[in-house]
């Protein structure tokens, strides 16, 4: 055997190092193995480290996190009244014929003929004029503007501005909620009913008195009971039972409101904040119809209140709080009558028998607090605290 032979043999039967064939199309190539093994042992080690819990300094091994089934989420529970922000107390007053907050805060009435400032003294007589045949209605509405309404025994009275003195009118009603309106035109609008018989009609005058010029132009359901007139003629009322039906002449419709699902309405108000139907269809349960004015559209509601006598009116007076008024007693909203709290209740009759929150209305006192004032007094929010 030659030295090349030896060397040849020597060589097949040395270890042949760590190496695989790999087809790369007709050509062979070459590739060492063993580099690439123990670089994927040394990851796979590195992540076992990296997962592995790691020793407390007292040699225990730390708890890890184990995912636990979760149960159904439990139903949410009935939201409970608000607590008012401030406390309510009742004030009485000597007995009025109508009494009202007006925009500057103070309380007026009216007594005895006369337009009354109680918070200034100021006394101002009313016009005298024929009782109307159909009387006992008395309402009043102040303008931002200053212009007012007002309803004396069923007879219709009209402020321009604010400082003037109110004129009397050839017009009465008794038509509840705000049948009245400042004609875009200039003068104004009302829903006369001065004939129970003839039953009730559109009255306008262009007269920015009210005093002369009216006229009538549209006859209306004679089952109404309550409206809330627009400067431009259009109108929500209560008719047939309390139907809240809508024409708005804007828009050129007309027909029921659809959000009362047909269901009778007993009040209708209206203030700056907007329009409110109310009902009670349970004597723990509220339900609201809302709209900010003739051409918004319409909302419902309906909320838990405290049991007791029946809704006599209801008013929106800003975008949180609602109040509502019962015989003897004042509820207050602060999620748009979802729920209802009770912060004023006088539980005897007034002292002539009559409900102590007759002839009701809501308004403002100095320093922004909120109050409802009766011919017998007055339900504020601006009480001390109790000790």
């Amino acid at each position: 055997m030659t030295a090349t032979g030896a060397t040849s043999a020597a060589r097949r039967d040395a270890p042949r190092p760590y190496r695989r064939r790999c087809s790369n199309g007709d050509r062979r190539v070459a590739v060492a193995t063993r580099p690439l093994r123990l670089l994927a042992l040394s990851l796979l080690s590195l992540l076992a480290c990296r997962r592995a819990p790691r020793p407390s300094p007292t040699g225990a091994i730390p708890a890890v996190d184990v995912a636990t089934p979760t149960s159904p989420p439990a139903p949410a529970p009935t939201p409970a009244p608000a607590e008012p922000a401030a406390r309510w107390c009742w004030r009485a007053m000597p007995t009025v014929d109508l009494r009202a907050i007006d925009p500057a805060g103070h309380v007026v009435a009216v007594d005895r003929g006369a337009y009354v400032d109680e918070t200034t003294g100021e006394r101002a007589p009313l016009p005298d004029e024929v009782r109307c045949p159909n009387g006992g209605a008395w309402m009043i509405e102040f303008a931002p503007d200053g212009a007012a309404w007002l309803l004396a025994d069923g007879r219709f009275y009209v402020r321009a501005h604010e400082g003037w003195r109110f004129a009397v009118t050839p017009m009465c009603t008794d038509v509840a909620g705000s049948p009245w309106a400042r004609r875009a035109q200039g003068g104004w609008s009302f829903v006369v009913h001065t004939w129970r018989r003839a039953g009730p009609a559109m009255m306008h005058t262009h007269d920015e008195s009210g005093a002369m010029g009216w006229y009538a132009t549209t006859a209306l359901d004679e089952t109404l009971t309550a409206a809330v007139l627009g400067p431009d003629r259009s109108m929500v009322t209560l008719v047939n039972g309390g139907r809240l039906i809508l024409v708005d002449q804007t828009r050129t419709v007309a027909g029921e409101v659809l959000a009362t699902r047909s269901e009778p309405f007993t009040s209708l108000t209206r203030t700056a904040a907007g329009i409110v139907a109310a009902r009670d269809p349970s004597p723990t349960q509220r339900t609201l119809v809302r709209a900010a004015d003739l051409q918004s559209e319409w909302s419902r509601v309906t909320g838990a209140r405290p049991a007791g006598g029946a809704t006599r009116a209801v008013w929106d007076v800003d975008i949180a709080r609602t109040v509502a008024v019962t015989d003897g007693a004042v509820e207050l909203s602060l999620d748009r009558g979802q729920t209802w709290s009770r912060v004023v209740d006088v539980p005897s009759a007034a002292a002539d028998g009559g409900a102590v929150f007759d002839r009701a209305s809501v308004g403002a006192l100095p320093g922004r607090h909120l109050a409802v004032a009766t011919r017998y007094g007055l339900a504020t929010d601006d009480c001390a605290p109790a000790r």
